[in-house]
């Protein structure tokens, strides 16, 4: 994830402020913290890894579990737990790709101009609501003329800390909407591994950080709404599959996030390349036209000519050589990237490996506001709608997801 958004630091390193904010109608919504925890599944959230945040939300809260979009990634899952929407339809359907309408390729999607669909900090400042974005994939500019009254993008620099502090700032000043990125356990997972003592250290960390800021927080404010969620969890595969020189014969691009990658080929190729895939044990494959439905990813042109999904214990890599390999830090001793239970449809008999990788990729889910206890399962789409109804704000277009009903 770091070394992915890294690419903001080179192109994008400083505060922004531009792009003037709609004004509108004050009003009396609740002011509202959406927070993302990179990494932390929901395996890894319980009262003895996080014993302080689990005491909050069962005094003034409630849990659950959030399914992330297919495959359970960075920057697609942030995006969608900020449209609402699914993959093929905000246009971020990975973390890197190649654009064939333009023969480049995007080594980071999360910049503003590859978004196609309306964000809650877009919708929350169209409707008047005061509104600040801190280091939110794709919250990186103006999007149809609007932008937040205050974004900061992504600088590996600041810490959570700084990060909580800015939004302790933004309240103080009027916010009234915040969405704000954590670092989690991202970094930790992939180097050491989903459950290891460097990930139970971090989540510590991150406890005392945020049950700090949470009972500081409401303190001042009451009626203070917070949502913590995840875009991913982390799996520790074992079984490393190289795909350029598995394909050495054909012309490929391959873009490898771990548990999934997409191929771009020539057409006359993909046939053959699907043939050798599929004929690996713990790997399966489809043209794009072909991806299952639920997936959500074949009707967008962005999405590779073929998709590929590995299981556990294998974890996918496309580096070319090996100083690319030296480098790679995704698959080193943790990967996400895998298939979630969104992909699982609820008509077919599913696979006992897809339920048991599913389980390890579903992202933790933290409500504070009000008691009320576990929340069960639902979509990472949900989250935006949620929050839309919390603060009145109507869509320019439908959602795929809908408004947890127990929050509503």
């Amino acid at each position: 994830m770091k070394r992915i958004l890294s690419y903001f630091v080179l192109a994008l390193t400083l505060t922004v402020l531009i792009g003037k904010p709609i004004q509108g109608q004050a009003n009396h919504a609740p002011k509202v913290v959406l927070f993302s925890l990179d990494g932390i599944g929901v395996d890894q959230f319980n009262d003895k890894t996080m014993p302080r945040l689990w005491k909050i939300i069962n005094e003034s809260g409630g849990w659950g579990s959030s399914i992330p979009t297919t495959p359970a990634m960075t920057f697609p899952s942030h995006v969608s737990i900020a449209t609402g929407v699914h993959p093929e339809r905000h246009g971020i359907v990975s973390n890197s790709y190649y654009d064939s309408s333009t023969n480049q390729t995007v080594k980071s999607s999360a910049f503003i101009e590859y978004l196609n669909e309306e964000p809650l900090w877009v919708a929350s400042t169209r409707k008047g609501i005061r509104t600040a974005v801190y280091h939110w994939p794709c919250a990186t500019g103006v999007w149809k003329g609007v932008s937040p009254e205050v974004y900061k993008i992504y600088d590996k620099k600041v810490s959570d800390q700084e990060n909580l502090t800015r939004c302790s700032e933004g309240l103080s000043q009027g916010i009234q909407f915040i969405m704000a990125y954590l670092s989690g356990t991202d970094s930790e997972g992939h180097f050491y591994g989903a459950l290891s003592p460097e990930v139970l250290t971090k989540l510590k960390v991150t406890d005392d950080l945020l049950s700090d800021w949470i009972l500081s927080s409401r303190t001042k404010y009451p009626n203070l709404k917070i949502i913590m969620t995840s875009d991913h969890g982390m799996a520790s595969p074992t079984r490393k599959i190289s795909l350029y020189p598995l394909l050495s014969e054909f012309d490929i691009k391959a873009f490898a996030f771990g548990g999934s990658a997409f191929i771009y080929a020539n057409s006359e190729q993909i046939p053959s390349i699907l043939q050798r895939l599929n004929a690996l044990p713990g790997l399966r494959a489809w043209k794009r036209s072909d991806i299952p439905e639920e997936f959500y990813l074949r009707n967008n042109f962005r999405t590779g000519d073929i998709f590929i999904m590995a299981d556990l214990p294998n974890w996918l890599s496309d580096s070319k050589n090996e100083l690319e390999a030296i480098g790679e830090i995704i698959g080193r001793k943790g990967a996400h990237s895998y298939i979630s239970s969104a992909a699982i449809s609820p008509g077919r008999n599913p696979r006992k490996e897809d339920l048991r990788v599913s389980a390890l990729m579903a992202s933790f889910f933290v409500f504070i506001g009000k008691r009320v206890g576990h929340l069960g399962t639902f979509n990472s789409v949900d989250i935006a709608p949620t929050i839309a109804e919390w603060l009145s704000i109507e869509w320019e277009t439908p959602r795929d997801g809908k408004p947890i009903k127990r929050l509503r």
